[in-house]
């Protein structure tokens, strides 16, 4: 259900999980870490972030009370508190947490490793925030280049690191390059996402940056007009 974008009804049962492992008297449990965890994700997601926030703290604690330092569902935790970070804007925080993921990921992981992509992505957009445009393109390359490696262009994962990347260079005032990330990005996330789901609204509004700083109007026109559009 988050995978494709079906925010509402994963938190439902993202709660439901917790409750009833509460119920059964798992609170300390190795299943109370990844239902916290997945209920911090959903409601991130959603931009409920003091509560996803709560969550991922307490399941980082659980984790680290119950696995050895270098278990990788603590650091795919710490990938999503980093990300969480870079919204609130907490951008100090943010990049300690994305360094202290990538190099467990590096030490213990591998590049195909799905969340590896993930984290660069991050990072990428970390490093955008803090003006920091170069080094974060080449951050994104690198995770572009992961994803296409490992994952189909159509995949919701691919085209959130192309949208990253788009955002990047749109920002460097290079249209032409960041035009065909950007409807990549927005035309698979609207067939696997839905119209109205914060992944594909962000989509679109970054395609209304680009052609707004490009003086596109007809293409700007377009695709405010698609954000009017009844949800399907």
């Amino acid at each position: 259900l988050l995978d494709h974008g079906k925010f509402s009804e994963a938190e439902i049962n993202a709660r439901r999980l917790v409750a009833e492992f509460r119920q059964q008297g798992k609170t300390d449990s190795p299943e109370m870490c990844s239902g916290l965890t997945i209920l911090g994700s959903v409601l991130m997601e959603e931009g409920n972030l003091p509560e996803a926030e709560a969550n991922l703290a307490q399941a980082e604690s659980l984790y680290r009370r119950l696995f050895d330092a270098n278990y990788q569902a603590i650091y795919d935790n710490v990938r999503l508190q980093a990300q969480l970070n870079y919204l609130q804007g907490r951008l100090g925080e943010a990049a300690t947490r994305i360094e202290q993921v990538l190099n467990q990921y590096r030490s213990h992981s591998s590049p195909k490793y799905i969340s590896f992509a993930t984290a660069l992505t991050v990072k990428g957009l970390i490093l955008n925030a803090s003006g920091k445009t170069a080094e974060a393109e080449r951050v994104l390359r690198e995770a572009v280049q992961v994803r296409t490696e490992n994952l189909p262009q159509t995949h919701f994962m691919s085209a959130l690191t192309n949208g990253a990347l788009g955002e990047v260079l749109t920002g460097q005032q290079r249209f032409a390059e960041a035009e065909p990330l950007l409807l990549s990005s927005y035309n698979a996330l609207r067939q696997s996402q839905a119209a109205d789901n914060p992944r594909t609204v962000l989509a679109r509004r970054r395609l209304v940056d680009l052609y707004q700083g490009w003086s596109r109007p007809d293409q700007l026109a377009k695709f405010r007009s698609e954000a009017l559009k009844p949800p399907e």
